[in-house]
């Protein structure tokens, strides 16, 4: 329960009882978080305390947000290099450029060797590969591979262009 009286910030207080939610298993990996409104309106907070809240959660690799879909529990928290460069769109918005992209691949297929050592898969697991092409300002710049365990299925169903 979020507690007005207490100290700690309300988007912490937010922010743990997910992480409590997700540590009992209550939410579970996959599983689709109710909209930034109606966790406002559950916990008697205001949206942009529920949206610092999963900012938080998000950077931490607790959930992954997907535009116009949701926010989803991640399956397993994912771990971020401090020396990790921003993402293509990001980058393209800091130059102010458009980002875009078109996909050229989005299949299931089996794992390969390198898939299994570095995703952590057993032999006959599948994998989502997903190629496209990414563009600034409708200029193609780059080739995007992408290998994800079957646990991301969800994004064969995305537009992801």
């Amino acid at each position: 329960m979020i507690d007005h009286s207490e100290s700690s910030p309300l988007y912490r207080q937010l922010q743990e009882k997910i992480l409590d939610s997700i540590h009992n298993g209550t939410l579970k990996p996959g599983d689709k978080l109710p909209t930034e409104l109606e966790l406002s309106e559950t916990n008697n907070v205001s949206r942009v305390t529920v949206r610092a809240a999963l900012d938080s959660l998000t950077s931490e690799g607790y959930l992954v947000r997907i535009p116009g879909k949701g926010t989803f529990i991640t399956k397993d928290k994912i771990k971020k290099n401090v020396v990790e460069t921003i993402g293509f769109s990001d980058t393209c918005k800091l130059q102010n450029k458009v980002p875009g992209a078109k996909v050229i691949k989005c299949v299931i297929e089996d794992a390969t060797a390198s898939d299994q050592e570095h995703l952590g898969l057993m032999p006959g697991d599948k994998v989502i590969n997903i190629e496209r092409i990414r563009y600034a300002d409708n200029v193609p710049v780059s080739v995007e591979y992408s290998r994800f365990p079957s646990s991301f299925s969800f994004l064969l169903q995305e537009d992801l262009n």
